[in-house]
């Protein structure tokens, strides 16, 4: 199943083959070791609940796994890059850009104080 994936699919893109995959895949036993025996009763178990899904339901599962694994930090999800290029980061940028327009990295926590300021002053 390695090459079933290049990394880079959305839930969106993943085929049928690749949502199957996803499914049938222990991730319950990466954290401890099961015995030949366990092994082919869980995949039997899964591969009968598979038939009786349909590719919603398995992409359903697949996505409920995911926000499962961010949970217990697992897996993450990476950092998203902005550079402002694309129409989708303008108008993104148009609506909540005032929010971090005066953001310096280095100044993170006058920002903070800055913006608890602003909070407390309308709330008044």
């Amino acid at each position: 199943n390695h090459f079933l994936f290049t990394g880079h699919e959305t839930l969106e893109e993943l085929s049928l083959e690749q949502l199957k995959a996803l499914f049938l895949f222990d991730w319950e036993g990466l954290n401890r070791k099961r015995s030949e025996s366990e092994i082919r009763k869980r995949k039997v178990r899964r591969q009968r609940a598979m038939q009786k899904m349909d590719s919603e339901g398995l992409r359903r599962w697949v996505f409920a796994k995911a926000c499962e694994l961010e949970k217990t930090a697992r897996i993450t999800v990476p950092a998203v890059n902005w550079n402002g290029e694309s129409k989708e980061e303008e108008r993104a940028l148009g609506f909540v850009g005032f929010l971090f327009d005066d953001f310096r990295v280095q100044a993170w926590r006058f920002f903070l104080v800055g913006e608890i300021c602003k909070l407390i002053m309308t709330s008044v």
